[in-house]
């Protein structure tokens, strides 16, 4: 296969938000396993796999707010290392209304676009939160930022200030159906494609 240049590639995936993405603007609950996201933007953008970088942003409950969950969450992660998927990890905290809220997750992908910016080529960020437009304009002074946004989502700080913005749904049609965990249907059967 012929790549689009060796470019040093960082793809940075915001896990909550992509989730929220995912089902807001597709029939799709999740992607198994979640390597195949990155391989399908590998696909789409014609990336060498061999010059890029896969991280995620996420958080884990406390284990004594929320055992269960927290173990799940615990599990997960770690069975993305064994794709070579770097974890960046922020907190969780209860709300006053008893629901659990990220915190840091935001904070470490911001330093982490400025960083990566100084010894990448191009950076692909999965995420439509406005809190990193400061972090992309910086970033975009030494690499090429290109951002992966659901058609619906809005999104317009990041999309304005993105060099160019890929629609998540594209990225999808990449990815072998066999690895698209569809919604279940009201009818409980899964919604076609």
């Amino acid at each position: 296969m012929m790549y689009s240049g060796s470019k040093r590639t960082e793809i940075l995936i915001d896990e909550s938000n992509f989730i929220n993405q995912l089902h807001s603007c597709t029939p799709y609950l999740g992607i198994r396993p979640l390597k195949e996201l990155y391989r399908g933007i590998e696909n789409y953008l014609n990336l060498d796999p061999t010059f890029t970088n896969h991280h995620i942003y996420g958080s884990i409950p406390n284990y004594e707010d929320n055992p269960q969950q927290s173990s799940l969450r615990h599990r997960f992660f770690e069975a993305l290392k064994y794709d070579y998927i770097s974890i960046h990890l922020g907190y969780c905290a209860m709300g006053p209304n008893g629901k659990m809220h990220e915190k840091g997750v935001d904070v470490n992908i911001a330093l982490d676009l400025v960083d990566y910016s100084r010894r990448a080529d191009r950076i692909i960020l999965l995420s439509a939160d406005g809190d990193l437009a400061e972090a992309i304009r910086r970033a975009k002074v030494n690499a090429e930022v290109i951002c992966i946004l659901g058609k619906g989502t809005p999104a317009s700080t990041v999309r304005s200030l993105a060099d160019r913005v890929v629609n998540l749904e594209d990225i999808l049609k990449v990815i072998p159906e066999k690895h698209l965990v569809l919604k279940p249907s009201k009818n409980g059967y899964r919604q076609a494609v």
